[in-house]
């Protein structure tokens, strides 16, 4: 079997092509390394106080919402690679500023009561978690005894603090 034998044209659009592909991997992985994930990128938030629900509730956090509402975020392999990191820095960053779980007993006790009844409506509506962290995490999705324990926390908490 012989090999082609390539003209001096060929060979030259060839090079070209090679330079480009690698001038393109060379800048991807530069973005890649300026927009990691940082200590400043989304910095954690202090924090005086733990997750202080009840056992249940607690659980239910653990298993769908402490990676987005709380600095204690589990950053996966695919959140290394430019540009998914820009989109999941701004998501968390979002998220923590939103609900931060891990700050609830600094919360005034106006602002606890807007948001239990703030998670009451995201889970009824089935909006929280949202489906774009689903897809890729499907474990953290609520299932109907979840929901209805996170309802009843949230009724309870505005009830029995208004």
């Amino acid at each position: 079997m012989k090999l082609p034998i390539l003209s001096k044209n060929d060979r030259l659009n060839l090079m070209k092509k090679f330079v480009i592909f690698l001038f393109i991997i060379i800048i991807w992985g530069l973005a890649s390394y300026l927009t990691r994930w940082s200590a400043s990128s989304v910095p954690p938030q202090v924090s005086n106080s733990e997750l202080v629900f009840p056992e249940n509730i607690n659980k239910i956090f653990q298993k769908s919402c402490i990676d987005c509402h709380t600095p204690y975020t589990k950053i996966p392999l695919y959140g290394h690679i430019f540009p998914v990191t820009l989109y999941l820095q701004d998501h968390v960053k979002e998220g923590q500023d939103e609900l931060n779980l891990a700050k609830w007993n600094e919360y005034k006790l106006k602002r606890q009561l807007k948001k239990a009844e703030e998670i009451f409506e995201e889970v009824n509506e089935g909006e929280m978690p949202p489906t774009s962290y689903l897809i890729l995490h499907p474990d953290s999705k609520l299932n109907v005894e979840e929901i209805e324990e996170l309802k009843l926390w949230s009724e309870n908490f505005i009830s029995t603090h208004e």
